[in-house]
C-alpha cells in the first residue's frame, strides 16, 4: 500500500479555457471505459510519440514522469467545483502530489494553478503555484512566462503555512503522545519551533490542559 498524498488544487484562466477544461471532466462521468475515465490523462493525453502499446510497457515510468504520481485519478463528480473562471478540486495521489501534471497543463492550455499538498506518513507538505507573466510586448514576445514556485517543507510546518485548520486537528491528536511518551513541554514545543509566538502560547495551554485533565482523572481514580 502506498502512502498517500492530500492535494487541494485549483485551475484559473479565461473563460473560454475553463469552459473547454470542464467540458471534458464532465464528459467522463458518463464513460463507463476505466481508462478513459481518468482525469489526467483525460486533459494532458500522453506524451508526443507515445502509442498506447508503448505506455502499457512503461506506464509505471511514464506516469511518475508526467503526472508526478504512480497512478492516474478517477473523475468524481463531488469531488470538483466549477466557475465561470476557476476549476478546484481536491484528490489523493500514492506517494507524491502530481507536480508535473498542473506544469504540464499550465503549459498546453495557458491557465495558472494552485496547489496544497500533504502526507504525513513520509512527513511533508506545501505549496506549489503556477503563474504566467504578462509578456513584454516592447521586446517583441508574444506570451509570457510560466513561473513555477514550489515551497516544501516538513510536515507540521508545512500545513502550519498553507493549512491552520489541518495544523490545529494534527495538534489536537498529537496531544495523547504528551502522557503516552512523557513529554515535557520542552520536548512537546521542539516539535513546534517554527509557529509564532502567539501560537506557542497555545500549544503550551494545550500541553498544560492535556497535563492538568490527566491529573485530575488519576486522583479520582
Amino acid at each position: 500500500m502506498p502512502n498517500w498524498c492530500n492535494n487541494n488544487i485549483t485551475i484559473s484562466g479565461d473563460e473560454g479555457t475553463i469552459r473547454t477544461l470542464t467540458a471534458v471532466l464532465k464528459n467522463l462521468k458518463t464513460d463507463d471505459n476505466e481508462q478513459s475515465n481518468n482525469v489526467f490523462q483525460s486533459l494532458i493525453g500522453l506524451p508526443q510519440h507515445m502509442s498506447d502499446g508503448d505506455y502499457k510497457e512503461k506506464w509505471y515510468d511514464t506516469n511518475i514522469e508526467w503526472f508526478g504520481t504512480k497512478w492516474d485519478i478517477s473523475y468524481s463528480e463531488d469531488m470538483f467545483n466549477f466557475s465561470k473562471n476557476e476549476i478546484s478540486f481536491s484528490c489523493e495521489t500514492a506517494w507524491s502530489p502530481p507536480i508535473p501534471f498542473l506544469q504540464n497543463l499550465c503549459e498546453m492550455y495557458k491557465v495558472n494553478a494552485n496547489l496544497f499538498y500533504s502526507e504525513g506518513g513520509v512527513g511533508f507538505a506545501g505549496e506549489t503555484t503556477f503563474n504566467w507573466t504578462k509578456p513584454d510586448y516592447s521586446a517583441g514576445e508574444v506570451e509570457g512566462e510560466l513561473e513555477v514556485y514550489d515551497d516544501e517543507c516538513g510536515y507540521l510546518e508545512g500545513i502550519y503555512k498553507y493549512s491552520r485548520e489541518e495544523f490545529w486537528s494534527e495538534v489536537e491528536y498529537r496531544t495523547d503522545s504528551i502522557l503516552d511518551e512523557e513529554q515535557t513541554l520542552e520536548d512537546f514545543l521542539g516539535e513546534f519551533d517554527f509557529v509564532s509566538d502567539e501560537d506557542k502560547e497555545e500549544l503550551t495551554r494545550l500541553y498544560n490542559e492535556t497535563i492538568k485533565e490527566n491529573d485530575e482523572e488519576s486522583e479520582g481514580e
